[in-house]
């Protein structure tokens, strides 16, 4: 009795090589697998959220002790800044709602027997495909409302000057002076309540020692 070697080991060497990493990564970024999709929002919404956490070590790191340690004041303001922004936009917004809806639902299509990139299907299939739709559409926006922020401050917003814009807010960041100095404070504040900047900035509500 004769075996005979299998076909692939018989093929060409071009044809039995491992793809290249530079190929793999092609593949995945012009991919249109809605699995492989998804894959990379979440790993796109993930890399901000660690982004966003250096951001929050280094505010954290700098209120350590009084005083600026690590970056200076305008840097200061721009990391607790930049954290927020990105936590909320690009990493909640994205993953919590606009991926859910979009890929979440098309899993639920799936498991029903809905046959994926069909353009003529079944009407009981309509309604979780308008909401895979109105998902996909909610991660394309969900950005705007941030860039129209930053360019419209840019363009043209009005450079504030006063120490505490609203008049009312409590937390010691609005009680340092704007533009924020190379120091937060000449003195150590006094800390009476939990809203200690409300209390330096109306004295005569603050509580009495």
């Amino acid at each position: 009795m004769t075996l005979t070697r299998p076909a692939a080991d018989s093929a060409p060497a071009a044809l039995r090589r491992s793809p290249s990493k530079g190929s793999i990564l092609v593949g995945w970024l012009t991919s249109t697998d809605h699995k492989v999709i998804g894959y990379l929002y979440l790993i796109t919404s993930y890399a901000f959220f660690l982004i966003g956490g250096v951001l929050a070590l280094v505010v954290r790191a700098e209120l350590a002790q009084p005083g600026l340690q690590l970056v200076s004041g305008e840097q200061y303001n721009q990391a607790f800044t930049m954290h927020g922004l990105i936590m909320l936009l690009l990493f909640a917004t994205p993953l919590f709602v606009g991926f859910h809806a979009t890929f979440l639902v098309q899993h639920w299509l799936g498991v029903a027997g809905f046959p994926r990139r069909y353009a003529d299907y079944a009407a009981e299939f309509t309604t979780l495909n308008v909401v895979s739709t109105v998902g996909a559409f909610l991660l394309s926006v969900s950005t705007l409302p941030f860039v129209w922020n930053v360019w419209r401050t840019w363009r043209t917003g009005a450079r504030v000057e006063t120490d505490d814009p609203w008049g009312h807010c409590g937390s010691l960041e609005w009680a340092t002076s704007c533009p924020p100095p190379r120091h937060n404070f000449t003195a150590i504040p006094r800390i009476r309540s939990e809203r200690p900047a409300f209390d330096l900035h109306h004295p005569h509500l603050a509580l009495k020692d």
